[in-house]
């Protein structure tokens, strides 16, 4: 497994077990299964990665007095899926 992979795995594993233990009002935590089209699916991803692009650039000039995790994963869970 790539380096980046294990990354993920790593904080995806530390920020369930903050769920578990921490306050739950120290951060801002999101968890949804959506049905959508794949136009529209297109469009959140869009969205999505404009936003992570502006976060990054605000980061990169911003004084570091916090160290954060920002994980996000948008993906589709089955193919071929009809309502």
């Amino acid at each position: 497994m790539d380096k980046i992979r294990l990354l993920h795995l790593a904080w995806k594993g530390k920020i369930l077990a903050d769920l578990q233990t921490a306050d739950p009002n120290a951060g801002t935590h999101y968890s949804g299964i959506i049905t959508i089209s794949e136009k529209d699916y297109k469009i959140v991803r869009e969205i999505l990665v404009e936003t992570l692009g502006k976060i990054r650039k605000l980061v990169e000039v911003s004084p570091s007095e916090k160290a954060c995790v920002l994980s996000l994963d948008c993906y589709q869970l089955l193919t071929g899926f009809r309502t």
